[in-house]
């Protein structure tokens, strides 16, 4: 930890040198966010991506870019030319003083510099570099260019996104496909930092943007591999459904996310909705003679999925979303706003979990509100401690720094020799970075057991738990291999389950919670995504697991968190992404708003999970606590 870091963070020990653009700038950032000492290395008359906007007061200038602002927190700042000899003498002074290098220029660039994996592991045997590129290190692609768009329609994630009379959308930001990539890349660092702790060994991790998008796209080659079907554009067609199941509807004041579900969950979803419409003499004979539990969707009707929006339609069209939304919480009803940026920096339940930092631009004589942490930590605050920095801001103190070479710096050969060679010491050799962590996973449906999913494909032993009766849900619904329903021939709920071993548990009964807390006794993790305070009430919350496993590490994963007055409203993927803003903007400026296809946040969660508890891992291994 420097005079720059204000507090430890979990990943205080290490250092980074982020070389990288826009494709990677937020992989930096991630690593300062957590701690980290991440120093900017820019070219010396400043980086491109500050040439990005929107600019502060819409004053063009190299040192008032928001985007700039926006994904370069928590770093210090130096310029040097590493295309000069002696910026390059320089640049492996700083690596024999760093953890990780993270550069996102094209396959063969820093080779062709002396600054490639290769000569920097001959300077510092545990340097971890992650490589961030549109098509990886390797193959045909490797040097093709990837703007953003390209990116995104090659990573499968265009064609489904819009409406089927139209062209295929992209979400309307310059750098989604690339904060993917971004994102990806420090989930890799953090894996790769695992396994040097074990080995001593650094490795240069190979992050190809578009495999990254290509992992997550929200069943589109799911339904391909079960049922040869390639998913159509249409944003209230659900995937497999031939009804036009809306999604989007207009209200008052803007917009709300509310669909319609059929089959088992059709009651337990629909009837708090109909009953408030009720309520309010809004709900005719028609929409209350429904029998919500004899119909799926392999029998309602086009023309009573019509009738019954029509009504519903004019329900919300009497509401402001504000309205709608505080009686959906009130009544647990899965609906959400589609929130513009306005509504998200006004949104009461980011207000009351503390989530908006502001950090001093004394260069400009001011405070500015920036988005806080992704997760929040029990034993260490996370949050972006301090501006983007200027250009060259650090020279002076990083170059005194490297003059000195402080004794005080511990560097990636000092941290070497501290591993744990419990391994080692027994003759055995790790062959993944996260062999013999055990991970005991009560998620169901998507995002967080595709993070579980991320660390079982890295090693961990991972145990997932279903009940006796009610399964996982994902086993329900979506793509059946040959279009043959059952529990075992669900493609999503392989994919997303893929190396993992099952137990079934009736947790209602008490001699399951036992047993449930003796397997956790044997565990390093625990995942759930339950509703805010389910855990607690079963007798497995965070203070009850601690009491019997001290060192043991939780992550929950509800939709808005475990505080805060909306931390029960239910929702899946396509809620949270209304909330985000990501449905406002999405879409044709000429019609209401589209939203990404599926459930999309659902697909971007596991990444910062599974970053999570690796940060997590490290900080116990270092603390003991």
């Amino acid at each position: 930890m420097n005079e720059w870091q204000e507090q430890e963070g979990t990943l205080s020990p290490y250092r980074v040198l982020d070389l990288t653009d826009e494709k990677g700038l937020l992989c930096g950032k991630l690593l300062g966010d957590l701690g980290a000492d991440v120093i900017k290395v820019e070219r010396p008359n400043g980086d491109p991506a500050r040439s990005i906007g929107p600019f502060y007061h819409d004053e063009v200038d190299p040192e008032k870019s928001l985007f700039w602002w926006a994904f370069n927190t928590s770093k210090r700042g130096i310029t040097l030319d590493i295309e000069l000899p002696e910026g390059q003498e320089i640049f492996k002074k700083l690596v024999k003083t760093a953890d990780f290098v993270i550069e996102s220029f094209h396959p063969g660039y820093m080779d062709r510099l002396g600054l490639g994996y290769y000569e920097l592991e001959k300077i510092n045997p545990g340097i971890i570099m992650v490589s961030i590129t549109p098509f990886g290190q390797t193959g045909p692609y490797k040097d093709y260019k990837g703007p953003d768009i390209v990116l995104w329609a090659m990573g499968g994630q265009m064609y489904p996104c819009g409406e089927n009379d139209r062209p295929p959308l992209r979400i309307s930001d310059r750098s989604q496909a690339s904060l993917y990539g971004a994102l990806t890349g420090t989930v890799g660092a953090l894996m790769a930092l695992h396994y040097r702790q074990v080995t001593g060994q650094g490795q240069q991790v190979d992050v190809s943007i578009q495999e990254a998008l290509s992992q997550y796209t929200n069943q589109l080659t799911c339904d391909w591999d079960m049922m040869k079907i390639i998913k159509r554009r249409g944003g209230h067609i659900l995937p497999h459904i031939k009804l036009n199941i809306r999604r989007i509807w207009e209200c008052k004041d803007g917009y709300v996310l509310w669909f319609y579900f059929f089959g088992p969950a059709a009651k337990k979803r629909n009837l708090p909705l109909v009953e408030w419409m009720h309520e309010e003499g809004m709900a005719d004979d028609f929409l209350m003679s429904v029998d919500w539990e004899a119909l799926d969707f392999t029998i309602v009707s086009q023309e009573l999925v019509d009738r019954v929006g029509e009504t519903t339609s004019r329900f919300f069209m009497a509401h402001t979303k504000s309205e709608l939304l505080e009686g959906s919480a009130k009544r647990k009803i899965a609906l959400s706003p589609v929130a513009t940026s306005t509504d998200i920096t006004e949104n009461v339940q980011l207000t009351s979990r503390d989530y908006w930092k502001a950090l001093e631009h004394p260069e400009l004589n001011t405070y500015v509100n920036y988005p806080g942490s992704f997760a929040k930590f029990s034993k260490v605050m996370i949050n972006p401690s301090h501006r983007a920095p200027l250009i060259g801001e650090h020279n002076d103190d990083i170059y005194k720094e490297l003059i000195s070479a402080s004794a005080e710096s511990e560097t990636a050969e000092q941290i070497m020799t501290k591993k744990d060679t419990s391994k080692e010491e027994k003759g055995e050799r790790a062959t993944t970075p996260l062999q013999g962590i055990k991970v005991i996973d009560f998620s169901w449906y998507a995002a967080a057991p595709i993070a579980t999913k991320i660390l079982a494909d890295y090693g961990a032993t991972v145990i997932k738990i279903e009940g006796t009766t009610k399964p996982d849900i994902q086993r329900t619904m979506g793509a059946f291999k040959d279009d043959i329903p059952g529990v075992n021939r669900n493609g999503d709920f392989n994919q997303w389950n893929a190396g993992k071993f099952s137990i079934s548990l009736n947790l209602a009964k008490p001699e399951a919670i036992e047993l449930a807390k003796r397997l956790i006794t044997c565990a390093d993790i625990v995942v759930d995504n339950f509703a805010a305070g389910v855990m607690g009430k079963l007798g497995l919350g965070y203070e009850e697991l601690k009491r019997i496993k001290p060192d043991i590490i939780v992550l929950s994963t509800s939709m808005q968190g475990q505080t805060g007055p909306y931390k029960s409203l239910p929702g899946f993927g396509f809620h949270l992404a209304a909330l985000s803003g990501f449905y406002h903007i999405t879409g044709w400026p000429d019609r209401e708003p589209m939203g990404p296809d599926g459930p999309y946040t659902d697909f971007i969660v596991p990444r910062f999970a599974a970053l999570a508890i690796l940060a997590a891992l490290d900080y116990r291994r270092r603390t003991n606590i």
